[in-house]
């Protein structure tokens, strides 16, 4: 009567480096997918930070006869850059009526920050959407025609997100046109420019 051979079960070479390959094709995928995921989740952030600095310009105005920051007498300079990280020592926080007023008692307002989701406080650099040098704050489109494009260093997009500085432009006399910032015939219309760090621009128009 024949015996009964056993048969020991195991893993070919083959099957090993199969799962091998699988594993490593696995990793690669959340390895890159990852940090694009991170970054359009952080964009989202940003995008709803630029829509709270819409927000608070808009009760500026409801709280200022529908002026903005920055225009009438007391006039911290238009075209001026407001540093976060250093608002404190603005001399023009306490001058109600400038952007620095206006970053440290509505952005700031209640011990609130204003930061991007990587921790750097945001700045604001406010500029017109002009190609004229007779531009004003009264006037801020001059040179330019409803719909225009606005000056590229109001666009901003030969900068990379690195390079500006976590600044979101504040951009006078303009609107969006989908990414872009446009000049508007509304001398307080106001876009608001971010670069994302996945790519593309953000624009808020105020």
């Amino acid at each position: 009567m024949p015996k009964n051979i056993k048969v020991k079960s195991g893993f070919t070479i083959i099957e090993v480096v199969l799962v091998l390959a699988i594993a490593g094709l696995i990793f690669l995928m959340v390895f890159v997918a990852f940090p694009a995921l991170q970054r359009s989740q952080q964009d989202t952030r940003r995008q709803n930070d630029v829509s709270r600095l819409s927000t608070q310009i808009t009760n500026f105005k409801t709280n200022n006869t529908n002026g903005i920051p920055g225009m009438g007498n007391k006039n911290d300079g238009d075209t001026g850059t407001i540093e976060g990280a250093t608002i404190d020592s603005n001399a023009k926080v306490n001058t109600r009526g400038t952007w620095a007023y206006f970053y440290k008692n509505y952005l700031l307002a209640g011990g609130d920050t204003f930061e991007d989701p990587d921790g750097s406080e945001y700045n604001l650099k406010v500029v017109r959407c002009s190609n004229d040098a007779a531009a004003s704050a009264s006037k801020p489109s001059a040179g330019l025609s409803n719909g225009d494009d606005c000056q590229s260093d109001a666009q901003r997009y030969e900068t990379t997100f690195a390079d500006q500085d976590h600044t979101i432009l504040i951009v006078l006399g303009a609107k969006c046109n989908g990414e872009a910032s446009v000049a508007s015939s509304g001398a307080r219309d106001i876009a608001l420019v971010y670069k994302k760090e996945g790519g593309g621009t953000i624009c808020i128009a105020n």
